[in-house]
């Protein structure tokens, strides 16, 4: 049914249960094999697991900083440490609205796949943290710079 959409989507972003649904489990080689080229799947406090397709001139014909990434890759971000009581309500488009944006990020400064994913992970922190999530949220631009310099909160165990 989804087949031939999967070729026109650049980012499909999915949760453990939608992903044992649409291919029996975690293993999303078969959407890239129909034309998906990143996948992002939500393992809530987990983190996330992204993978871009082994091919090459799929991803080049994506925008953004997606062109740049390697074909192939698999990575596992974890999820960030929250520090007030969690609501995890719109934890999912949340990650998935911070990895599009730093997906989207201006060329003039390059973002990695680990990179893009520790990004998603801070906003769906955000998002998740009571305390973060009633207050003034964080700029796009403050995230990243921590994102860059490495300056993470500490991870879930």
């Amino acid at each position: 049914l989804l087949s031939p959409a999967l070729g026109d989507i650049d980012i499909l972003h999915l949760n453990e249960e939608e992903a044992s649904i649409l291919c029996g489990g975690e293993d999303s080689s078969t959407l890239h094999s129909h034309g998906c080229a990143v996948i992002l799947l939500s393992l809530g406090s987990r983190g996330v697991k992204i993978s871009t397709t082994e091919d090459d001139c799929r991803l080049r014909r994506c925008p953004g900083q997606i062109k740049h990434w390697a074909a192939g890759s698999k990575i596992h971000v974890p999820a960030f440490q929250i520090n007030g009581d969690i609501n995890a309500n719109g934890a999912g488009d949340a990650l998935f609205s911070g990895f599009c944006l730093a997906s989207s990020w201006s060329d003039e400064t390059t973002i990695s796949l680990k990179q893009a994913g520790e990004f998603a992970s801070l906003v769906a922190r955000q998002r998740c943290d009571t305390i973060t999530r009633d207050s003034a949220p964080e700029s796009a631009d403050f995230l990243m710079n921590k994102v860059q310099n490495g300056n993470l909160p500490e991870i879930i165990a």
